[in-house]
Formats: C-alpha cells, sequence, structure tokens
C-alpha cells in the first residue's frame, strides 16, 4: 500500500507488513496524540507486539529509509499527549517521518 503525501518532493511511502517488520533502533521521539497519528497515517500496521508495543505504524520511503512509530511498555495505547518513539534504518529516519507528517521530531524528548 503507498500512502499518498501532499508534495511532490516526498518519496512515496510503502507500508511495511508483520513479515517485513522495521529493522533498526530508537532514532527519536515525537509529541503527539493517538488521534494525531491517526488522521496522519490511519490505523496502526500492527497491535500488541510482543507485550512492549500496543500499536506501531512502520513505513518504508522509496529511497530505502525506513521509520516506525510505536509506544513503549505503556499498559494500554496512550490516547492523550505522549512522546511516541519513532525507530528507523538510518539517521534519516527523524526526518523522513517529520517531513511525511509535518510532525516535529527530536533525538532528545526534553528538546521538541
Amino acid at each position: 500500500m503507498i500512502v499518498p503525501t501532499d508534495s511532490t518532493n516526498l518519496h512515496p511511502l510503502a507500508v511495511l507488513g508483520p513479515a517485513e517488520h522495521p529493522s533498526g533502533g530508537l532514532a527519536g521521539y515525537c509529541r503527539t496524540t493517538y488521534a494525531a497519528l491517526l488522521a496522519l497515517l490511519g490505523p496502526p500496521h500492527q497491535r500488541d507486539i510482543d507485550g512492549k508495543v500496543s500499536v506501531e505504524w512502520a513505513f518504508r520511503c522509496s529511497n530505502g529509509t525506513t521509520f516506525h512509530i510505536y509506544d513503549w511498555k505503556q499498559p494500554r495505547t496512550p490516547k492523550g499527549q505522549y512522546w511516541w518513539h519513532i525507530g528507523g534504518n538510518s539517521a534519516q529516519a527523524l526526518a523522513a517521518f517529520s517531513r511525511h507528517t509535518g510532525l516535529p521530531a527530536s533525538r532528545n524528548p526534553l528538546q521538541s
């Protein structure tokens, strides 16, 4: 599935399926709400992953950069303001997330 973008200078996004779990570790954070992520990214791609992540969205840009957005070790999916985790396979993961969502992201949550 390709997620449309509003700008022609953005790499198109492909949704990563369960068999294509994104590689890479924590790249940074974005403080936002579940509702905002739903509006921007659609329904989560995965739910209840190994008891540590309740929801996750995972994408691959046409340039090969992957990024995923997830909660971490929460008893239930956070609905209010939360520091969502952003993982990725390269240093460009945070920038790709921000370009495609319009949301600010930072390596340190205290800097967002």
